[in-house]
């Protein structure tokens, strides 16, 4: 087994925003994720939505949820939290604001779902809070990347593991 660190096997990590004045439940149609939307067991839960407008989603060049990214709080109270975006993720088009981090897995080097899996175990979640910074409002910074080391072996391998447990 071998470790790699964070930025060898993801394509980006990100962050998203809001625009001016804010969002709330009524101002578009586009949901915007923020950390209240991220529960503790790596689920989500969709209570009190905001929305952000459509023209202000496509002038966003970053924080746009896509299937198999890895959305991870990145500030405040529930600082690494982490939630996985699958098919049965609710919304066709999404975005987060400028609490979370979104991970881009590399999948030609990684399993997205096993990187997950890893950043939400107990190992994982350490190493991403070694970065944790701040007393009164305090955060972790895109320097995980740097930090995490996630512990690899071949493909056919993880998907022999995956198949066992099921």
């Amino acid at each position: 087994m071998i470790k790699k660190q964070l930025k060898d096997i993801i394509t980006d990590i990100d962050s998203g925003m809001r625009p001016k004045g804010g969002v709330s439940t009524t101002s578009g149609t586009i949901p915007s994720l923020g950390a209240e939307h991220l529960s503790d067991g790596g689920n989500f839960h969709f209570d009190n939505i905001k929305y952000i407008t459509e023209s202000f989603f496509k002038s966003m060049n970053k924080g746009k949820i896509e299937k198999n990214n890895i959305l991870l709080v990145k500030d405040g109270a529930t600082t690494g939290k982490i939630c996985f975006v699958d098919e049965s993720f609710p919304y066709g088009v999404a975005a987060i604001n400028e609490h979370l981090f979104r991970i881009i897995p590399d999948k030609s080097k990684i399993f997205p779902k096993y990187l997950f899996w890893y950043l939400f175990s107990q190992s994982g979640n350490r190493q991403i809070m070694n970065d944790f910074r701040g007393a009164t409002v305090g955060g972790i910074s895109r320097n995980i990347i740097e930090i995490v080391e996630v512990p690899l072996t071949n493909k056919k391998s993880i998907k022999e593991q995956i198949k066992d447990q099921i």
